[in-house]
């Protein structure tokens, strides 16, 4: 009853805490069944070298942050601080005329993204911009 009651306490803290020194079973979790954190272990100079490198060969962050072991915010951040002028993905005037005329043929976002090599959802952001109305994913007006 006692140890049912410590878990619900106020003085869970100390509660643990006593049982910990006591070498008792404590409330809550064990140790064992804690997920382990992550380690972290920055990029080398000559890695950021090589990441800048195949940046400006036109490696995608995406794939680097991949190749790298690391996020891609991670290379973001380190093409930044490097002063790499970032690519911008989009579509231009023309890919966005193109992306109309095939949505408005029936085409599924998905596929015009993948024709014009950029995600379904930049995409449907430049639709929306041009004001053309989307579909459900049945295929059916909004």
């Amino acid at each position: 009853m006692v140890d049912l009651l410590g878990c619900y306490s106020k003085r869970i803290f100390w509660t643990n805490h006593l049982k910990r020194l006591a070498g008792l079973t404590v409330c809550g979790p064990q140790a064992a069944n804690r997920r382990a954190r992550a380690t972290f272990s920055p990029l080398t100079q000559g890695q950021v070298a090589e990441l800048m490198d195949w940046y400006r060969a036109g490696v995608a962050v995406k794939d680097l942050a991949i190749e790298f072991g690391v996020h891609r915010t991670t290379v973001t951040h380190h093409l930044q601080r490097n002063r790499v002028p970032l690519r911008r993905r989009g579509l231009d005037d023309q890919q966005v005329d193109q992306a109309v005329h095939l949505y408005r043929q029936g085409s599924p976002l998905a596929r015009i993204g993948t024709r014009l090599d950029v995600d379904a959802h930049t995409v449907r952001a430049a639709l929306h911009t041009r004001g053309v109305p989307t579909r459900d994913t049945h295929g059916r007006d909004r």
